[in-house]
């Protein structure tokens, strides 16, 4: 999908959309509690939605009323198929939740998101598996133990390892020394788990997790804003925008709020910003510091590479085209304020939701209109962006 995109001022309240890396999260463990529980999102996003279909081929019954869950087992074949679709995530978190149910399942997915996750099975004590490839069998019970984790486990799947260990009946350790962003997000799991009445122990060697524990939560537990997705709206600000985020909360780990200092940092015209664990949002800075009149550094660019584009050529091609003056050097990228974007040209995404989301923000104060190709991604991460776009007075049609 392209769409044309004409100036324009935004202004008004932006509700945050749910984070989705809590949404998988709190949507396992609901039903992992015993009697069920509810969970209350605002804006599914398509993995998530995947965790939840997933659920419900595990035998996890899930209904929706105005945008609130509930979650409860009612297991009714010891067998089933499991389609992870895409979603790597989901995959990475449920293959120890699966272990623990003890289902001899059929995994399948899409066969080319799954590469190199023959290391993670193989850290499942007590399961086997028919095959290395798609589809594939799982069989055994996952068993309570030492768990020696190597750094490539990543975060999803030890945080799905955190969420199944405490119901078995004996205790268990997580060998594992997880620094930046791996850390914010196994913190958010820990915290996550608390609040549905479990403890895991941090300790000097990782964590340690008592058995024999049970999740409970009274009441509807609602998935906290995104700081990801809002950190697009709050940098609009920077540039003739007035958009306030609600729904966000200051006691949180997500990773990307520290938009808020980075803010605060191109308000008193910083020359160096540090983005090493942010690169979901490199392309809201980018643009915002386009519309400075000054010299900025953002530095630790390196894994805003390995996004679904190389994601420093094509955010510095388009900054330009718009009228930017902005270049990669050897420490980041290097980007000196014009005050402000000329627009007027076409400019591509090449199907990175975050570039689609990037130029969409750039557009709205530029002197003329900007047509973006290939925004259909931003779908996978916000459904509704352009809605909300919109209603704040942002003037776009799709071509």
């Amino acid at each position: 999908m392209d769409v044309k995109i004409y100036p324009s001022r935004l202004e008004g309240e932006a509700i945050a959309v749910s984070s989705k890396t809590m949404a998988h999260r709190a949507f396992i463990i609901s039903a992992l509690c015993e009697d069920g529980a509810r969970v209350k999102v605002r804006g599914l996003t398509p993995d998530v939605e995947i965790t939840v279909r997933c659920l419900n081929s595990l035998g996890f019954k899930t209904e929706v009323k105005e945008g609130v869950y509930s979650v409860l087992y009612e297991p009714e074949t010891e067998t089933s198929t499991v389609d992870f679709e895409d979603s790597t995530a989901t995959f990475k978190m449920l293959l120890p939740i699966i272990a623990y149910l003890g289902k001899h399942c059929k995994l399948t997915g899409k066969e080319k998101a799954f590469k190199n996750t023959e290391n993670l099975r193989a850290m499942l004590k007590g399961c086997s598996f028919d095959r290395e490839i798609f589809p594939f069998r799982i069989n055994g019970k996952l068993q309570a133990g030492e768990y020696n984790l190597k750094e490539t486990a990543g975060s999803q799947f030890v945080s799905g390892l955190m969420m199944a260990l405490p119901l078995l009946d004996g205790d268990s350790k997580l060998l594992i020394t997880p620094e930046g962003q791996t850390l914010q997000f196994l913190n958010m799991t820990v915290d996550l788990i608390k609040e549905f009445g479990v403890e895991i122990e941090r300790t000097d060697y990782g964590y340690f997790i008592r058995g024999g524990q049970k999740y409970f939560y009274d009441g509807c537990f609602e998935i906290e804003g995104d700081y990801t997705n809002s950190a697009y709206f709050m940098t609009a600000n920077l540039f003739g925008n007035s958009v306030k985020v609600k729904g966000l909360s200051d006691k949180t780990y997500q990773i990307d709020k520290k938009i808020i200092d980075i803010i605060d940092s191109i308000s008193k015209k910083k020359k160096v910003i540090d983005v090493k664990d942010n690169a979901e949002i490199v392309p809201a800075i980018a643009v915002a510091l386009c519309y400075q009149n000054h010299e900025t550094l953002l530095k630790n660019v390196q894994k805003v590479k390995l996004k679904e584009t190389d994601r420093n050529s094509v955010l510095i091609a388009n900054l330009n085209k718009l009228g930017g003056n902005a270049m990669e050097v050897e420490d980041g990228i290097l980007i000196k304020g014009v005050g402000g974007l000329k627009g007027g040209v076409m400019v591509d995404t090449f199907g990175d939701r975050r570039i689609a989301m990037a130029m969409a923000f750039a557009s709205t104060f530029a002197e003329e209109s900007v047509t973006v190709l290939n925004v259909q991604s931003v779908n996978k991460v916000y459904p509704n962006f352009f809605n909300d776009f919109m209603k704040m007075g942002g003037k776009c049609s799709v071509l």
